[in-house]
């Protein structure tokens, strides 16, 4: 019962804001679930402790969360736990840059997922192969145009189908269209379904039209999430840091000073990451914007990470800090893990150290 109502919260829970909570319940149901030995709900919890894994910018943890996943899958013979797994490995590759792997994985998922008739296989193929063309810089409008769906299709009632229909839309050339799926895509915004994906699917639609006000909206909306990374529901599909596309946004209204300093905290995530991709946007607006004088850390710390740090760099332990902030001693101890993180130290003298060195504590 325990396990049960650890999964159901999760599932329901998906907005950015209670993403350090979904890590503690991510976490604490896979370990329920190894100690039941059920199969089915270890690799349902190693999957959800990936999404939170990467949406921390932790990529040892997603890693290992997939590995967990993958074993499961290939001990227990079940053909369901052996497609999902498959694909989570596929998305894992894409990560990495490796288009070869993740297509050869994608493939195998979806012959296992055709012999068993596995619910959402074809959605989870066409949206892997899409990341596939995207990769290789498959732009190609008539490559895309036999992917164009009529505005009543029921895949478009989900508003991230919406806004992969705009980014088709835009790159065929069909801007009016594209605008139009894009504020539809607007108002359809649900901060508990993939909601920072959904909000960097649009930037990238938004990057090819001139809609100053979709772009304020987007700045908006994402702003407040810049230090987490975007990545869907079943970890099959990452963006990188919501910071890199707030940059390339303020790149875009010609805002140089934000545009550098989001994109020097996306330099920092996206390298620990090895988010090849992410890596390649970086470099590249980096190019256009050249050098930086800002510091390369700590630019993104949270509020409440800056609390933290302060009591830290103080001499206080985890658990005065917790009572001290009134949050649990692991929500404190998952913190300290994103300042190590995102200050590029090790350990508590380092990063009270760094602080003092850069000027932020």
């Amino acid at each position: 019962m325990r396990l049960l109502s650890l999964l159901s919260w999760r599932s329901t829970h998906r907005a950015p804001k209670f993403l350090e909570r979904r890590r503690e319940v991510s976490g604490e149901a896979l370990d329920l679930a190894q100690r039941l030995r059920l199969p089915a709900r270890q690799v349902e919890a190693a999957a959800m402790v990936a999404v939170d894994a990467i949406e921390s910018g932790d990529r040892p943890r997603f890693d290992e969360a997939l590995g967990v996943a993958r074993w499961v899958a290939q001990r227990d013979g079940n053909p369901r736990l052996e497609w999902f797994s498959s694909l989570l490995a596929a998305g894992a590759a894409h990560l990495d840059g490796d288009v070869e792997t993740a297509s050869r994985l994608r493939m195998e998922a979806r012959a296992v997922g055709d012999r068993i008739d596995a619910p959402g296989r074809l959605g989870a193929d066409l949206f892997l192969l899409s990341e596939e063309l995207l990769a290789k810089d498959i732009i190609d409008p008539d490559t895309i145009r036999p992917w164009i769906l009529d505005d009543d299709a029921p895949e478009l009632a989900s508003p991230l189908g919406r806004a992969a229909m705009a980014t088709a839309h835009a790159i065929i050339g069909d801007l009016d269209a594209a605008a139009r799926n894009l504020r539809r895509v607007l108002r359809q915004f649900d901060p508990e379904a993939s909601y920072l994906l959904l909000g960097t699917r649009c930037v990238d639609v938004a990057l090819r039209l001139d809609l100053p006000d979709v772009d304020e909206e987007l700045t908006r909306i994402l702003t407040p999430w810049a230090d987490h990374v975007a990545v869907d529901s079943f970890a099959w599909w990452c963006d990188g840091p919501v910071a890199l596309a707030l940059a390339e946004l303020a790149q875009k209204r010609g805002d140089t000073q934000r545009a550098d300093r989001y994109l020097v905290a996306a330099e920092v995530t996206v390298r620990p990451m090895g988010d090849v991709r992410a890596i390649r946007r970086v470099t590249k607006l980096r190019n256009q914007l050249g050098p930086s004088d800002a510091p390369a850390t700590g630019t993104l710390l949270t509020d409440r990470e800056w609390q933290v740090l302060t009591r830290m760099a103080k001499g206080m332990t985890n658990p005065e800090i917790a009572r001290d902030l009134c949050y649990s001693t692991s929500t404190i101890r998952n913190d300290l893990s994103t300042i190590y993180r995102k200050l590029e130290v090790s350990g508590r003298p380092e990063a009270a150290a760094r602080a003092i060195e850069l000027g932020l504590a």
